[in-house]
């Protein structure tokens, strides 16, 4: 129900692998998370945020106890909009030894060196931790722009969710069917029904080379070099009357989606009968 949200700890997550779990299926159907200190650091998220890198910043140790201030690196970026200054106190709480994970853009650093804001996809890294001088003195200083800060980085990842026209919870870019639900796939092989060729038929075996329906009933398909027809009593004979055990045989069934939508329920049923003699 949220377009973004911030993530930051000071205490172990009661389960750091499923929370980070939760957040990155959170990210794959257009969420934004800003993540801050310590939860990429000391007291970190675990799962496949910080396994698959979803994360911008990552790293293990704690740095504090001397002022630190910012400086950009990208100037004009959207993340320092109306920020001035940011002072992190007396404490300057972060974390030490980040560094930023592969996809991931430096928008301003510490004065040490070390990142403080980071960006990548619709995750923002904050170096820092949120809570001001308002909640104990050895925080950042409230006097300078670490709220502005922390909007801006909320309003950032939530803007830079992927759209979505269809509103099937899937973002545009990974859409299989745009314009339709993605969820309706009655033969669970990765395509919306909607946008499907053969939508009862898995590995789509029917379809024709242009991607369109097909109603190809049953093929059978000898291997072997021998010469075979049917008898009057509809089996299969050699001419030279070798046994064609060894022959594979292929067998497509698929529905005609022209007509699916009466015959719908007749399309995952196919009787094929076949007898063979030497």
């Amino acid at each position: 129900g949220y377009d973004a949200v911030l993530v930051y700890s000071d205490y172990s997550f009661a389960d750091a692998v499923g929370l980070g779990n939760v957040l990155a299926d959170y990210v794959d159907v257009g969420g934004g998370v800003v993540e801050a200190v310590f939860s990429h650091g000391t007291v970190a998220l675990e799962g496949r945020f910080v396994d698959e890198a979803y994360e911008p910043i990552s790293g293990s140790g704690q740095g504090q106890g001397r002022s630190l201030t910012m400086v950009e690196v990208e100037p004009g970026h959207a993340l320092l909009d109306g920020v001035a200054s940011f002072d992190g106190g007396t404490g300057s709480f972060h974390t030490d030894d980040a560094v930023l994970t592969e996809g991931a853009v430096e928008v301003a650093r510490w004065s040490n060196g070390m990142p403080l804001v980071a960006v990548k996809g619709s995750q923002v890294g904050l170096n820092f931790f949120p809570p001001s001088s308002d909640a104990r003195v050895d925080l950042w200083t409230a006097t300078t722009d670490g709220t502005t800060l922390l909007r801006n980085a909320l309003v950032y990842a939530a803007d830079a969710t992927p759209p979505d026209a269809d509103g099937d919870g899937v973002p545009d870019d990974w859409d299989t069917c745009p314009g339709a639900d993605d969820s309706a796939d009655a033969d669970e092989d990765g395509v919306a029904d909607a946008c499907d060729a053969c939508p009862f038929d898995a590995e789509d075996a029917c379809a024709d080379d242009s991607g369109g329906p097909g109603d190809t009933g049953c093929e059978h398909e000898d291997d072997d070099d021998d010469d075979h027809e049917d008898d009057d009593d509809g089996e299969h004979e050699d001419d030279d009357d070798q046994d064609h055990r060894g022959g594979a045989v292929t067998v497509r069934w698929c529905c005609d989606t022209g007509r699916a939508g009466d015959l719908a329920w007749l399309a995952p049923l196919a009787l094929l009968a076949f007898r063979r003699r030497r």
